[in-house]
């Protein structure tokens, strides 16, 4: 990613070394720094570009649950990340790997290894609630999910993504109209990503379609693809 951002300069160089040889003009200090910058920065730009790289297998592993994947890359990244110039956060790392054995039906497992977050001052309540309540939500717990995701409500409690994400879980998973329109309504009064924005027509559509109005609901359905 680097490499191609820079591409033109990279280039330029190439044409002045070529130039220089295609001229036959005596190697001075000019010459051998470019040609140095010219075999250096493609390693540079590798090196400085592996924690985008692994991240980016890693994102896609999650997004196509492929549990097995997932605890396969987040190895390699604790691995290797010891000479990378920007690290992956270790606690975003143990969240994924949780993530994977919740899938497995292996939560026991996922619950030990983000233990060691529930008094890690370099960790706020808040992240490590909602994290956590996404681990419970993967091993199919949505009782003890709401039940984790409020508690991050509690620590942040002007966050209107978790405000929204409680109504999602209320009205997609407990079928529970009033609870999903109240945390939904108190959402919409705070500033939210445009990722919770996306999500809002979804869950009034749903709330919609179990109060039976189904045409509205598929109103709003379709006016979150659009």
């Amino acid at each position: 990613l680097v490499l191609k951002e820079n591409a033109v300069f990279y280039l330029v160089g190439v044409g002045v070394v070529i130039w220089k040889f295609y001229l036959g003009d005596p190697v001075d200090w000019i010459y051998i720094s470019i040609a140095g910058f010219l075999l250096g920065f493609p390693i540079f730009s590798l090196w400085t570009g592996l924690p985008r790289i692994y991240y980016d297998k890693l994102i896609h592993a999650v997004e196509w649950s492929k549990l097995s994947a997932i605890l396969q890359i987040t190895d390699q990244i604790q691995t290797r990340q010891k000479w990378f110039i920007i690290k992956i956060p270790e606690f975003e790392l143990d969240v994924r790997r949780a993530q994977a054995y919740a899938g497995l039906k292996k939560l026991d497992d996922g619950l030990k290894i983000l233990q060691k977050y529930t008094n890690d001052e370099k960790v706020s309540k808040f992240m490590y609630y909602s994290r956590l309540s996404g681990v419970y939500e993967i091993a199919d717990l949505p009782d003890k999910a709401i039940e984790t995701q409020k508690l991050a409500l509690e620590a942040g409690p002007e966050n209107g993504l978790t405000l929204v994400d409680l109504a999602r879980m209320y009205i997609f998973r407990k079928k529970d109209i009033e609870n999903a329109s109240y945390y939904l309504a108190k959402g919409k009064q705070f500033t939210i990503s445009e990722l919770a924005q996306y999500a809002i027509p979804n869950i009034e559509g749903m709330i919609e379609f179990e109060k039976g109005n189904y045409k509205v609901a598929k109103e709003l359905f379709l006016s979150a693809y659009n």
